[in-house]
């Protein structure tokens, strides 16, 4: 396992349950954040740009076979179409699955997720990659509904590096600046399991994810 892949296992392992309270953005209806006009969006509506990957019993994996991305054909979305995830989580350790494709966001702070949730309470996170090649953690917030909704999170935290000397968890690898520097050329949506105990499976279905300023 490569040091990026370790790094990786401890965020999702670790931070997204101890720490990642402190940075939700704890919204759930447009209403409760102000938001900028859209200055990108990213349609689920082809599975082809999006890359599938895994973590089982606290490692990076193959997906397994039960872990399906494709259209959604007995569940619509009003705007248009979206994309079907089939997970599973097979070990009562930490298990995860990740979303990735490359992206040009070159502005704004919040990023705004339609789901349609299937009421398990597993943890939404994005994985944003600047120019750098650092990677950044963001929490999204726990899958507590069922049916469509967005919800929505500001990464204006991760902008700015922490006090001289102190590593966080939430940013890795590239240039090591600790602080998220636009544009983000990849992003990885994902899923951990909670409890890490839960073993199962279950269905999102993904519409769109936008970007406000």
């Amino acid at each position: 396992m490569t040091k990026v892949d370790k790094c990786w296992c401890v965020v999702c392992a670790v931070f997204c349950l101890a720490h990642a309270e402190a940075v939700w953005c704890q919204a759930s209806k447009a209403g409760e954040v102000k938001l900028g006009r859209v200055v990108c969006s990213l349609a689920f509506d082809d599975p082809a740009p999006w890359r599938l990957s895994s973590h089982q019993n606290q490692q990076p994996a193959p997906p397994p076979p039960e872990v399906r991305l494709r259209k959604a054909t007995e569940v619509t979305w009003k705007e248009g179409e979206c994309l079907r995830l089939d997970y599973h989580f097979g070990t009562p350790k930490h298990d995860a699955v990740m979303l990735t494709t490359d992206a040009k966001i070159g502005s704004g702070k919040t990023v705004g997720l339609t789901v349609h949730g299937d009421g398990s309470g597993h943890e939404l996170f994005l994985v944003l990659v600047d120019k750098g090649g650092e990677s950044h953690y963001l929490p999204i917030g726990p899958v507590d509904w069922k049916g469509w909704k967005t919800i929505y999170a500001s990464w204006d935290k991760l902008l700015s590096p922490p006090v001289q000397g102190t590593i966080l968890a939430e940013h890795w690898g590239g240039d090591k600046t600790q602080a998220l520097e636009l544009p983000i050329t990849r992003l990885t949506l994902g899923l951990n399991d909670k409890p890490d105990s839960f073993v199962g499976k279950g269905t999102l279905r993904l519409a769109r994810i936008q970007v406000f300023q």
